[in-house]
């Protein structure tokens, strides 16, 4: 019957376009008659575009089947209505950020409609909010770009979610969470980094850091204008008769010290790597680190063998 009904409302709209008067002989046996809201849905999913972008092309091809299979019928709103799904599925993509994602890639309309019998925004508001949740699930889990965009040596192929079967499937959910958490990757060291995400932003206010600016090596004896900021980043004091430029015993010592502790060979140089291990990161830096592992995680293989 799914198949016979979508035939129908192709055939239908097939015979809105055309200038002759359509008689009943005209109709196949079992043809139902679209609804204006089957022709809205049907009409708006014809003309949507994925902007060149490949991820999103899997998404709307996806969010195209989910409404054929239902012989365009609206999927989350009822009578006029959210459904519960629909609101819960808001709310877990404006926590997108617990993901590494940005809320901002998944807007939706305004989930109870000021227009109820306005069927083209209706039609359009439960289009739109599938797209987000189509977009919302491929992103959980196998990412938001493709590997070879960063590396055409990068031979990952992410592992891409059914989204019309994840769509049919989050509709009917009764545990919206729990069914979202299906779709990401169950690797122990990615539920970690999403851990680790959580806790760097729940960390208080980072203080001021002191950062050395990069310039020449600078080896002990030599004078140069950043030691006093190197002193203050070590917190080693100066003698009171010492050059205030002059990279001394005490200060070399200090920085031996914090490069043995970093692995790197202690001969009290200061260079590139020591500076790195000497500023350290921001949180920021921290973070976006983060986000950017749990990214090559979504686009590793489910079994890793």
């Amino acid at each position: 019957m799914i198949v016979l009904r979508s035939v129908a409302l192709v055939f239908a709209l097939a015979l809105m376009a055309a200038p002759a008067v359509a008689r009943i002989d005209d109709f196949p046996p079992g043809f139902v008659l679209p609804s204006p809201q089957q022709k809205a849905v049907g009409a708006l999913l014809a003309e949507a575009t994925d902007a060149g972008d490949p991820i999103e092309a899997i998404v709307l091809d996806g969010v195209r089947h989910a409404y054929e299979a239902r012989d365009f019928d609206l999927i989350w709103l009822t009578d006029r209505n959210a459904r519960p799904q629909m609101v819960e599925l808001r709310s877990m993509m404006d926590q997108a950020s617990v993901y590494g994602l940005d809320p901002a890639s998944y807007p939706t309309p305004d989930l109870a409609p000021s227009y109820p019998d306005d069927v083209q925004r209706l039609a359009q508001a439960d289009v739109e909010f599938s797209r987000a949740v189509g977009r919302f699930v491929t992103h959980i889990s196998s990412g938001r770009i493709q590997p070879t965009v960063i590396s055409k040596l990068i031979t990952l192929e992410p592992e891409r979610p059914d989204i019309g079967e994840a769509l049919v499937r989050l509709s009917r959910s009764t545990a919206i969470a729990a069914d979202l958490r299906s779709f990401e990757p169950s690797h122990r060291d990615y539920r970690a980094l999403k851990s680790e995400l959580a806790r760097l932003r729940a960390l208080p206010g980072e203080p001021e850091r002191i950062i050395v600016p990069e310039g020449d090596l600078l080896k002990p004896g030599k004078s140069d204008d950043r030691v006093p900021l190197l002193r203050t980043r070590l917190g080693v004091s100066i003698a009171a008769d010492a050059e205030p430029n002059v990279y001394d015993d005490a200060l070399v010592e200090a920085v031996e010290a914090a490069q043995a502790e970093a692995g790197l060979n202690a001969d009290g140089v200061v260079g590139p790597q020591t500076l790195g291990v000497l500023n350290g990161r921001s949180r920021e830096e921290e973070i976006a680190s983060v986000i950017a592992n749990l990214e090559r995680w979504r686009w590793m293989p489910r079994d890793l063998g």
